[in-house]
């Protein structure tokens, strides 16, 4: 069927991980309830019509529920890379994140300022233990760096992890490599 070489010939998509707000009934702030949101464009195969949703379903579901909140990001856990942003904070991610989709999880981006930030002190080995814990099918981790020059320009240090998460292989991608494509 037309569908299955439609679904098989989306790549693999970097997904970035936002946090977002439903507004509450009551009139704080205190009260909204946050959800983990993404923009990366769901694939053009889950909107075509009713055959191909069905068909895509199996491959891409809906992921990353917070809390009580139900998934609202459409993710292929054989394929996806999740991004995670440096400003957003992984640990209170994975507290709050579904135990299904958290063990599911294996390949992983993150976007660093420096090791002593986002729940990533002494050099990086509170980040190993997060991981460890929280991502015990992590195979590929993706650890970017931005460093800004006296210039004010952004130069970007991109590191690869992959293998199991206890004898990971490291190999430098760069030092003024690309940021990851999140438009995909």
């Amino acid at each position: 069927m037309i569908w299955h070489l439609a679904i098989y010939d989306v790549k693999p998509r970097i997904v970035k991980v936002e946090e977002g707000t439903i507004p509450s009934t009551r009139q704080s702030t205190y009260f909204r309830r946050r959800q983990f949101i993404s923009t990366c464009h769901i694939p053009g195969v889950l909107h075509a019509c009713r055959a191909s949703r069905n068909l895509a379903l199996r491959r891409w579901k809906l992921s990353f529920a917070a809390g009580r909140q139900p998934p609202k990001i459409f993710f292929d856990f054989s394929c996806d890379t999740l991004f995670i942003p440096e400003d957003f904070r992984l640990g209170d991610f994975a507290e709050r994140l579904n135990p299904v989709d958290r063990v599911k999880l294996s390949k992983m981006a993150i976007s660093i300022k420096d090791l002593t930030s986002n729940d990533y002190a002494h050099n990086g080995f509170d980040l190993a233990w997060l991981l460890v814990k929280n991502f015990p099918s992590l195979t590929h981790l993706t650890l970017q760096r931005s460093i800004w020059t006296q210039c004010g320009q952004r130069k970007l240090n991109v590191v690869m992890l992959s293998g199991a998460l206890e004898n990971l292989v490291l190999s430098a991608v760069g030092g003024n490599g690309p940021s990851p494509n999140l438009s995909q």
